[in-house]
């Protein structure tokens, strides 16, 4: 993947890199994954992930996203993600 799919934007880059769909942590076809699951399961992980990148990177900090869908149903789409706080400032300009 380059930077040209995101129009250069490092942070939609890395965010795209760092992603990972929280469905994807089970079996393919699990029958008892349903939203109260996904969603304990995606808020513990984003815990996880900013303690973890805060301890391995304390001079480069990280914003770490969990993505709910505006859909319950939607239970491929829940994801975690993350990039370096640095690249916000450069898409905010």
């Amino acid at each position: 993947m380059s930077e040209k799919c995101c129009a250069g934007n490092r942070q939609s880059v890395e965010a795209v890199m760092n992603h990972l769909h929280i469905a994807d942590l089970q079996h393919y076809g699990c029958e008892d994954l349903s939203k109260d699951k996904v969603v304990l399961l995606g808020s513990k992980l984003k815990e996880l992930y900013e303690a973890r990148l805060q301890l391995l990177f304390p001079n480069n900090p990280c914003t770490v996203s969990f993505y709910e869908p505006e859909t319950d149903e939607d239970l491929v789409n829940y994801e975690i993600s993350f990039w370096q706080k640095a690249h916000e400032k450069e898409s905010a300009a």
